[in-house]
């Protein structure tokens, strides 16, 4: 590889961290950029909606310190944004008016948050360091809060303000919290730790309007009735970041279309993150994950795929929320169960497991305070062990032991 060559990444959060690095691992000697719209290297954005929020003495989790992309000659450009991306030339332009040139370009720009369309009252999104920090102060003057969303980052947020002393109303226009991540039964005990802990949740409702008040809060109006807030943070999901995908012409669907491999339509051009509408083997079908570890193993393998080591991201996907003292995890994909099982019982306190089948296949594992049974889940999944609901819910049986005894599906 000629040392002349560059590998350019956009975006500096974690997905683009990781292929910055991932790159260098795989024996990339050329020279790499990592362009990050925020002043800041890739750093850990779960905190946000929790420990950020409720303690002030929390400080930033940053994956690497910049010394470690030095240390490898990473080009860190922190604080600029790609204002035009040229596929033809090669090039792109930096907000600061710098043109470069690239040999090969990974898309890992993320997403950006939903906004509500007819808020003209005060409201606050979380996505980044800075919406966590601004967020702080107002929380904690806050009594009355309103939460739009009642989606993961929505009932972190619910819990975090709960934890600060603030009444809490989430409103959520689905039939029940999390709808779009966990099943009906996982829904309906997460819902009851939320009202166990005094949160009103509102659903089957929305939010039509925020309007501001005299005193420096806020009216949320919904369809029959009208919420007075000090406080309002919207979380109804993010938009993938696909602006320089279009222009740049390549095939872009909830997300930018990329291969297994994290290829987009242009042999140069790749996509990881939260941005990326990946192809899955596993699944049959295009899958777009908003998660930690889809971040970083997309990336990973993505970057790996632009040094010519084609390597199927095919990984089951993981995500976890921490909501009062409660741990939820989720392996696989529950929304696609026609089945939900339950091994032992439905009290988070004492641990909750529960096996997601489709047409009589594993395809998920979700659990309550209860790590060790997510841990060997996940294994069952990634292995394709073909099990049974009966056999998983026996408790005489070890849960391990269908690690040793079942075979491939």
């Amino acid at each position: 590889m000629s040392k002349t060559t560059r590998y350019v990444i956009i975006g500096g959060g974690q997905a683009g961290g990781q292929a910055a690095i991932t790159l260098r691992d795989a024996g990339f000697d050329g020279e790499i950029v990592l362009i990050g719209e925020e002043p800041l290297a890739p750093y850990e954005r779960p905190p946000l909606s929790k420990a950020y929020l409720t303690d002030e003495s929390v400080q930033r989790q940053e994956f690497r310190p910049l010394a470690a992309y030095a240390a490898v000659y990473i080009d860190c450009r922190f604080g600029r944004r790609v204002v035009l991306l040229d596929a033809g030339r090669k090039t792109l332009t930096l907000s600061d008016g710098k043109v470069l040139h690239w040999d090969k370009l990974l898309l890992a720009t993320g997403g950006s948050p939903r906004r509500m369309k007819y808020a003209n009252g005060p409201v606050h999104y979380l996505r980044t360091e800075a919406d966590a920090l601004a967020l702080r102060t107002p929380m904690r003057k806050a009594s009355k809060v309103v939460v739009i969303g009642g989606g993961v980052i929505g009932l972190e947020v619910a819990a975090s303000a709960r934890q600060l002393g603030a009444s809490v109303t989430v409103v959520e226009p689905a039939e029940r919290m999390m709808a779009r991540m966990i099943p009906m039964e996982i829904s309906r005990l997460m819902e009851q730790l939320h009202r166990d802990h005094h949160v009103d949740l509102r659903v089957g409702t929305s939010a039509h309007a925020i309007d501001a008040t005299a005193d420096g809060g806020a009216e949320v109006h919904l369809s029959e009735s009208t919420l007075r807030a000090d406080l309002v943070i919207v979380g109804i999901g993010i938009i993938p970041n696909t602006e320089l995908a279009e222009t740049a012409g390549l095939p872009v669907d909830n997300g930018i279309l990329v291969d297994g491999c994290g290829r987009t339509a242009h042999p140069d051009i790749y996509a990881a993150g939260d941005v990326a509408n990946s192809e899955s083997s596993r699944y049959g079908q295009r899958i777009r994950l908003e998660s930690w570890q889809n971040a970083t193993r997309q990336a990973e393998l993505a970057a790996r795929a632009m040094c010519g080591e084609d390597i199927v991201h095919d990984d089951v996907p993981w995500f976890w929320s921490d909501q009062f003292d409660v741990n939820l995890q989720v392996a696989g994909l529950p929304h696609l169960a026609d089945r939900t099982v339950f091994r032992g019982g439905r009290d988070p306190a004492h641990g909750v497991t529960a096996f997601h089948f489709a047409k009589e296949r594993l395809i998920a594992v979700t659990t309550l305070n209860n790590a060790r049974d997510m841990g060997i889940g996940r294994r069952l999944l990634s292995n394709n062990v073909q099990v049974t609901a009966e056999g998983l819910i026996d408790e005489s049986i070890p849960l391990r032991r269908w690690l040793k005894v079942s075979t491939p599906a």
